[in-house]
Formats: structure tokens, sequence, C-alpha cells
């Protein structure tokens, strides 16, 4: 077995080369995927050409130039109370922000309780005002209760008389 292998091998490594070279072949076609417009060497170009983002980052006094000179962002960063040492520092930033998420992983069955409760909340509330809108009806019935809720409405302010001097 072990000299079939040996015997074809030649004819493997050439069918392998040629369906290598068929498939870079269909990659820069000009509709394949690193040649046709939006394709991947248009994107590189983007990156590595001339404007692109690389040449902004290396330029004299460029995003790299900036964070490595002396007093520039890494230093900044990397100094005694600097940004780094604050983020991790005991009661700092992130000590901070773990214990926000475990209070919000306290509060989390809680609102889940609450949301539980709201429909039971609402359907009393449907009940208790079908069982006092009855009652208000009527109370509205009762005789003298026109009287009582005219007495206690304010009275109109009457109106002013219109001015006749000029007639």
């Amino acid at each position: 077995m072990a000299l079939m292998d040996l015997v074809t091998m030649p004819l493997r490594v050439g069918a392998a080369a040629t369906q290598v070279t068929l498939t870079l072949g269909e990659l820069v076609a000009p509709e394949g995927p690193v040649r046709r417009e939006g394709g991947y060497a248009e994107r590189l170009m983007a990156v590595i050409g001339e404007g692109g983002p690389l040449d902004r980052l290396t330029r004299e006094d460029g995003v790299l130039d900036r964070m490595l000179r002396e007093e520039g962002l890494l230093d900044r960063l990397l100094a005694d109370d600097g940004t780094l040492e604050r983020l991790t520092a005991e009661g700092g930033t992130l000590d901070q922000l773990v214990a926000l998420g475990e209070t919000l992983e306290a509060i989390a069955p809680r609102l889940e309780e609450l949301g539980a409760v709201v429909p039971e909340l609402h359907r009393s509330v449907d009940a208790l005002s079908d069982a006092v809108g009855p009652i208000g009806e009527l109370a509205g019935r009762l005789p003298g209760a026109r009287r009582r809720t005219l007495a206690a409405a304010p009275s109109p302010e009457p109106e002013p008389e219109p001015d006749n001097a000029l007639f």
C-alpha cells in the first residue's frame, strides 16, 4: 500500500497544484473576491494606501508618535496615580463597576417579582372600579344629593357689565 502511494504521489501533487492554480485564478478574476469593486484588494489599499489609516498612524506627530512620546498617552496611562492605576486600584473604577453589577444582580429577582404582581394589581383595580361605580351612581340618586352637590360647587362669577360710556 505504501508503494502505491509513493508511485501515485507525483500525480497527486500535480492534481493539487492544478486545483490551487485554478482556484487562485477564480480569486483574482476581474469579478472574483480580490479584484471586484469593494473586494479584498480595494479594502487592503484603503488601509495601506496613500492617506489610508496606516499613514495617519505612522506619520510624524501621528497617533503612534503622540502615544509614545514622553508625557504622551502611554506615560499618562502607566504613571503613578495614572488612569490604569485608578482603574485597577482597590475601590477604583473597576471595583465600583463590579459592585454595581452585584447590585443589579440583586435587583433583578425583585423586578421579576414586581412584574408578576402588576397583573394582580391591575385586576384588583378593575374589581374596585367595578364595585365603586354602582355605589357612585346610587349616591347620585339619593334625595337631596343634587342640592348638596350644587351647594358645594362654587357659584359662577357674574359677567361684567358692558361699558356704555361711548353710547
